[in-house]
């Protein structure tokens, strides 16, 4: 690379990027071979999913490497990532601690969840003995 290149660039990832060459080995995996400042070609081994390409490894030894940086940047330009969803605080009832006596209100929205519950386990266990019964049918 040459001085010249550098200030047209500003950046080696910038420079790297227009360089890249792109291969498979046997197995499927995905290669990327990166220029080097000093004239060499470091290897870099990505994972590939459906959204996404991950390096794994580099021949130059390093964990972290600026050419599996270079990659990662290369690779987050195509597979744009989907804009996570704002986390939205759990609204929370309040709690009862025994600290003062509830009202009718709360007493009946307390029932009627209760009802709720009975009524969804005793559906449940009546499919399972309607179930039973069929098949107990049919062995007999």
């Amino acid at each position: 690379m040459t001085a010249l290149q550098f200030a047209n660039n500003n950046s080696f990832s910038t420079w790297a990027m227009k360089h890249l060459a792109i291969n498979e080995d046997e197995q499927g995996n995905v290669i990327v071979s990166v220029p080097d400042t000093n004239g060499t070609w470091s290897h870099v081994t990505c994972s590939e999913t459906k959204t996404n390409i991950t390096p794994v490894s580099c021949s130059c030894g390093h964990e972290n490497c600026k050419h599996q940086a270079v990659v990662t940047a290369f690779y987050a330009r195509i597979y744009k990532q989907p804009a996570a969803a704002p986390v939205v605080a759990p609204v929370v009832a309040e709690q009862y601690d025994g600290s003062r006596p509830l009202t009718t209100e709360e007493w009946k929205a307390i029932i009627k969840r209760d009802k709720v519950r009975q009524r969804k386990e005793k559906d449940a266990e009546w499919a399972a003995i309607m179930r039973a019964r069929k098949s107990s049918a049919r062995a007999s």
